[in-house]
């Protein structure tokens, strides 16, 4: 219920911003993009397009990073629509992933400083 007070009572910017946090708070937890086609879904149908466009705006921060700290630490083969990144060990692997994670929990933690730094 709390975060539904939020959405309801906030201005479109704010309804955008917490979206976008909370998206980049989901993907911590559930670490698959495919949830959030069932998510999209819901808040089309309800043509809520904040909320919508806030979703989108973490999905792209999360695939943009992925990609970069992937293509800097890995050979990458493309095929069609397809990128492949390949690593020499799994530690290699582990060690990108953790700097993703923690890029975007800096993300979050910035985003949601900036947001009380305005109202403050």
């Amino acid at each position: 219920m709390w975060l539904r007070d939020i959405y309801n009572n906030a201005p479109v910017d704010d309804v955008v911003h917490y979206s976008y946090v909370t998206t980049l708070m989901v993907w911590l937890i559930a670490n698959d993009f495919d949830i959030f086609d069932d998510i999209l879904k819901e808040f089309e149908s309800k043509e809520d397009y904040q909320v919508c466009h806030g979703i989108h705006l973490g999905m792209r921060f999360i695939e943009e990073l992925m990609d970069q700290k992937f293509k800097e630490h890995s050979e990458v083969t493309e095929e069609s629509s397809k990128t492949t990144y390949l690593f020499d060990d799994a530690s290699k692997y582990k060690e990108v992933s953790k700097e993703i994670f923690i890029k975007v929990i800096v993300e979050i933690y910035e985003s949601q400083v900036g947001g009380y730094k305005k109202t403050n």
